[in-house]
């Protein structure tokens, strides 16, 4: 069951996956991140080959900005974000940065390993 949410759109965190409210999605991020299997891939775990993503259906516009690879999803309608080790998070519609998280090990900074 997924966890319950108030109505009002604010930042969303599963796992090493934050999602960000943004007013809308900068018009720098131009280049369109293409659907895999119908899902919207947020984050790939780089051990178990398991994946944070949000049903297709629901995003409206996953962008990316080559240059800096900050990535934008625009929610058309309250959906969730689901992972196969976590429990499901309902997401509010909105425009969203999608952030991994990162981690410092011996003078190293990588994205954290899932």
């Amino acid at each position: 069951m997924a966890k319950n949410r108030s109505s009002e759109h604010t930042a969303v965190r599963q796992g090493d996956v934050l999602l960000t409210p943004v007013p809308g999605i900068p018009t720098d991020a131009n280049e369109p991140i293409q659907l895999e299997a119908g899902l919207a891939i947020l984050a790939r775990g780089e051990v178990t080959g398991h994946h944070h993503s949000l049903p297709g259906d629901a995003v409206s516009r996953f962008m990316v900005n080559e240059q800096s690879m900050r990535r934008f999803v625009e929610i058309s309608k309250p959906t969730e974000i689901r992972h196969q080790e976590h429990a499901p998070i309902i997401v509010l519609p909105g425009a969203y940065e999608v952030t991994i998280q990162r981690e410092y090990i011996r003078g190293v900074v990588r994205t954290v390993a899932d």
